[in-house]
């Protein structure tokens, strides 16, 4: 119970902006095989400058995961993480200088970016500098030279890499002389593009990308309409006050209809301000609300109902007429579990 609310607590958040839950999300979508919802909100939270998103989103077109392959684009991307002190940023960038990944070789600026990543601990950094300082040549492919549109598979997670990798993007693995991998005929390429690890360092005691692939990505399809249709349900608080109003004034529930205005009470407004991203359309008929929703689809459909039903009702030391309120069994975002 713990985990499905956490689970739902942070697709909610990424819902809202929050760029923190949007790399999450976006890492635990890869981690399923969900690449181009992966890269949707990974790329949300990288242009809100979110670090550890611009490391996903680079990797995530070095592999070619929910986009095109491109390796200029990969670099682009962990330059803006490498830019803002990220050692994993670092590290790949100057593993791309390294080897032209995106960028003209250039050892020079290979070996500063690595440099910078070593100082952090990073041990991708440290294993390339070694290499590079040690002369160290580059693995061969089965087909040949080593070279950028040649592969070979890691022999630690068995992703298809490119021949001439130092190590491994997807799990780390370091790859010297071909020792880390077999040729381009054999292999399983891995789910994931590699940055798992490092998004999650500061969850591993909640286990929250855990959480997210085993409860929320199953019916993740179903937590972001929940959490989308909450905006419904909360839409209709100000028109049930102008009903209750309407109630008061008149005495009854007839009458109180979304084209009636009385004292202190203005159903027909009420109904026209509530339009929103997720609420297409109100219908208000003798007190009873009819929400209509919009843009949240589930199972291939659209366009849910609320429909929330009154009945009076006494509240207070004075038995103050009062509604209470209910939604009635026929409305299908109930059905749905979304209400």
């Amino acid at each position: 119970m713990y985990e499905d609310i956490l689970a739902a607590a942070i697709v909610q958040k990424a819902l809202n902006g929050d760029a923190g839950a949007q790399t999450l999300l976006g890492q635990a979508l890869d981690q399923h095989g969900q690449y181009q919802d992966a890269v949707k909100w990974l790329r949300s939270a990288a242009d809100q400058g979110y670090d550890a998103a611009q490391l996903c989103l680079g990797n995530e077109y070095f592999w070619g995961h929910g986009v095109a392959q491109d390796y200029t684009l990969a670099q682009y991307w962990w330059r803006k993480a490498a830019e803002q002190g990220l050692a994993e940023g670092q590290a790949l960038l100057g593993a791309a200088y390294y080897k032209g990944y995106g960028v003209a070789k250039n050892q020079q600026e290979a070996v500063s970016w690595l440099e910078k990543a070593a100082a952090q601990g990073n041990d991708r950094a440290i294993s390339l500098l070694a290499t590079i300082k040690s002369g160290t040549a580059g693995p061969q492919s089965a087909g040949g030279a080593a070279g950028q549109n040649q592969t070979m598979f890691c022999g630690s997670c068995g992703a298809q890499i490119p021949a001439d990798s130092e190590f491994c993007p997807n799990c780390g693995a370091t790859v010297r002389g071909g020792a880390g991998g077999a040729g381009a005929g054999g292999g399983q390429k891995s789910k994931g593009s590699g940055c798992s690890a490092f998004v999650t360092a500061a969850f591993v005691m909640l286990g929250v990308l855990g959480i997210l692939a085993a409860i929320a990505l199953p019916a993740y399809s179903k937590y972001t309409a929940r959490a989308k249709f909450t905006e419904v349900t909360t839409a209709a608080g100000p028109i049930k006050q102008q009903v209750e109003l309407c109630y008061i004034d008149l005495g009854t529930l007839e009458g109180c209809s979304d084209d009636r205005s009385g004292n202190a009470w203005n159903l027909e407004r009420a109904v026209q301000e509530t339009q929103s991203r997720y609420v297409d359309s109100v219908v208000v008929k003798d007190g009873v609300i009819g929400m209509i929703s919009r843009n949240i689809k589930l199972g291939g459909q659209n366009g849910f109902t609320e429909i929330f039903v009154p009945r009076s009702c006494s509240t207070g030391s004075l038995g103050d007429s009062a509604l209470c309120w209910s939604i009635a069994p026929d409305s299908t975002c109930k059905q749905k579990d979304l209400c």
